[in-house]
């Protein structure tokens, strides 16, 4: 009688680690942990995957406010080029020895840039919407940045008056420094957004997904626990028949 306990015991310790060991290669192919999982930890988890999709949407927006700025950034750049050539237009019709011919050609030329410059301007936009003249709020995250590009006013521009091209300069500078501040926390908000989406995805991984180094981990276990099973069965089947033959002698 104790044999068959013995044999009965040594099968169901077998079919238990066949079992486990099955458990472990299907989460091992999902990467997914059971469906059983504490139900407070799933609702966690799926909170932790909403934010890391709201987060995403962040990046998403900081990267359309960064690729509006340098669009902004370039046309000033074009427009400060310009701006040089003002200058020099204005310096060189300072000259008391150049005609009135001179100086009519010298001043066309100006207001050739100035037109060039208002161009530069008002066709600089981003998905149809003109940039220079606006206020603008991007959602980053929890918090907004706030845009505002200020008109570049050329109206009082003279070639007669040096003062008025420097303050037209002053302008331009203003207008890129305005734009590289708000591009640098345009960049640290969405590197800050990255950080929390990996964060929150670890997490999210961890309460929900297959931790892989463990489970390999528990599948090797299992397997050295099958086969020791299965050789302790075969141990006892040996001394069942042992038995069996002396009974039948």
């Amino acid at each position: 009688m104790q044999v068959g306990l013995n044999t009965q015991a040594g099968i169901t310790n077998i079919n238990k680690n066949k079992e486990a060991q099955t458990n472990s290669i299907n989460k091992l192919a999902s990467a997914k942990k059971e469906e059983s999982v504490d139900p407070a930890i799933a609702m966690i988890a799926e909170a932790m995957m909403s934010g890391v999709i709201i987060d995403a949407q962040g990046v998403q927006n900081a990267n359309i406010a960064s690729g509006m700025m340098q669009i902004a950034d370039g046309t000033l750049s074009q427009v400060g080029d310009m701006n040089s050539k003002l200058q020099e237009l204005s310096v060189a019709s300072n000259n008391a020895a150049l005609s009135s011919s001179d100086k009519s050609i010298l001043k066309t030329e100006f207001n050739s840039t100035i037109d060039s410059i208002n161009s530069a301007l008002s066709d600089t936009t981003f998905n149809g919407k003109q940039l220079f003249g606006q206020d603008m709020s991007f959602s980053i995250g929890g918090s907004d940045i706030n845009i505002s590009l200020q008109d570049i006013n050329s109206s009082n521009l003279d070639i007669n008056s040096q003062d008025s091209i420097d303050d037209f300069t002053k302008q331009i500078n203003s207008a890129k420094s305005n734009i590289g501040s708000t591009q640098n926390a345009i960049q640290s908000s969405a590197d800050n957004l990255t950080n929390q989406m990996i964060q929150k995805s670890d997490a999210k991984s961890q309460m929900s997904d297959v931790d892989i180094a463990k489970e390999i981990s528990k599948y090797k276990d299992g397997s050295n626990k099958l086969n020791a099973s299965e050789l302790t069965q075969a141990h006892q089947n040996n001394i069942s028949a042992q038995k069996v033959a002396t009974l039948l002698e």
